[in-house]
């Protein structure tokens, strides 16, 4: 679509696609937030010995000072933290003459695993509890 108004009006527009994002006023929200500002709640609430949106059935894990992390923790992904990305903002406004479009990211090789961003925010927390990667199994029944 960039190609076809630039070739008939003449005008040159693209689109940005932008990485993961956090900064600040990111949402905390234990359920629909982000990555990262997720995992620093969550964090925080290990810090306090408070196991977030889990419950242990048998209160043996309660104040274990644990901080749960879901899945594997091995995906790789990209962040970029929203003062940065407003930067690019500008200077693709300013310098990016292309329609093709631009993706704003790290290269692949500056990639970090979900564990490594928890262990990363651990450590920016003075956290000295556990990490531990879970797997959650979510069934539903599919009669209703």
């Amino acid at each position: 679509m960039h190609r076809v108004y630039n070739a008939q009006f003449g005008h040159n527009f693209t689109s940005v696609i932008p990485t993961n994002i956090f900064g600040p006023y990111d949402n905390y929200d234990l359920h629909d937030s982000h990555v990262v500002p997720g995992l620093i709640h969550k964090c925080y609430q290990a810090k306090k010995g408070c196991m977030g949106f889990l419950k242990a059935p048998n209160n043996n894990l309660e104040g274990s000072k644990t901080l749960f992390v879901a899945g594997s923790g091995k995906p790789l992904r990209q962040f970029i933290y929203s003062r940065d990305l407003a930067k690019l903002m500008i200077w693709s406004l300013r310098e990016y003459n292309e329609v093709s479009p631009i993706i704003l990211s790290v290269s692949e090789k500056d990639e970090v695993s979900i564990k490594k961003v928890a262990e990363s925010i651990m450590k920016a927390l003075e956290f000295e509890g556990t990490i531990r990667v879970v797997i959650f199994i979510i069934l539903t029944n599919p009669m209703s």
